[in-house]
């Protein structure tokens, strides 16, 4: 399946080397996690504990278990590509920083094929690093204007969407943008966006105003 991530304003598109710090997002969700105001059991908070240590979960968790804080500090980062092959930067960021993921951007993407062989020769890297964890390979493909990935089928914007209220075309959208990222080994989507309204920032990308409306429609489109 292919990852997904809520986004508002997005990534700028840079030149330069873009690094993105995962923790921010792992602390957002953290956060929505503990938002119901219910303290945890003693057993919910041992079981966390012994999962915060790689303790009990699986593979990942070994993995995780063993590493050092140097390195986990590498997986909470996502960084970019300079070009369409794999360069000297992000090839060192990946043996040497064991970081999380890349996030590729329109001119990483020529094709699918292209693709399908910058994302295996990276993926391949990772697992042959020490450590051996893959990498998420993340793009913002929402439809409409935001869609850089040229072998994926043009869709339409999530504010036509919206408008036509129909959470099955939202979930049938997210779905087919997902499997076509998904055969070139993109696996993580910046998208829904789950901001209401349509100010500057935002533009088409949002499903609407209304949030009874954009929880509907985010939520059947990370189901697609």
């Amino acid at each position: 399946m292919v990852g997904v991530a809520f986004c508002g304003r997005g990534f700028l598109h840079a030149a330069a080397p873009l690094v993105v710090p995962m923790g921010v997002l792992l602390a957002v969700l953290a956060g929505c996690a503990g938002a119901s105001g219910e303290a945890p059991s003693e057993g919910r908070r041992d079981e966390d504990a012994h999962r915060q240590r790689g303790v009990g979960g699986g593979e990942e968790g070994a993995a995780l278990g063993g590493m050092s804080l140097r390195e986990m500090v590498g997986q909470m980062f996502v960084v970019s590509v300079g070009g369409t092959e794999p360069d000297y930067y992000v090839e060192k960021m990946v043996r040497e920083r064991n970081i999380g993921g890349v996030v590729l951007f329109g001119h990483n993407m020529r094709s699918e094929v292209q693709v399908e062989s910058l994302t295996g020769a990276l993926q391949e890297l990772s697992v042959k690093t020490e450590r051996a964890v893959p990498l998420f390979v993340a793009v913002d493909q929402e439809g409409g204007d935001i869609a850089s990935a040229p072998w994926v089928s043009p869709q339409p914007a999530a504010s036509e969407i919206g408008r036509r209220g129909d959470p099955a075309e939202a979930r049938a959208v997210a779905g087919e943008i997902g499997g076509q990222l998904l055969r070139a080994g993109v696996n993580t989507n910046f998208a829904p966006v789950v901001d209401t309204g349509f100010g500057a920032a935002i533009g088409n990308r949002s499903y609407g105003e209304d949030p009874e409306l954009v929880a509907r429609m985010g939520a059947t489109a990370v189901e697609g």
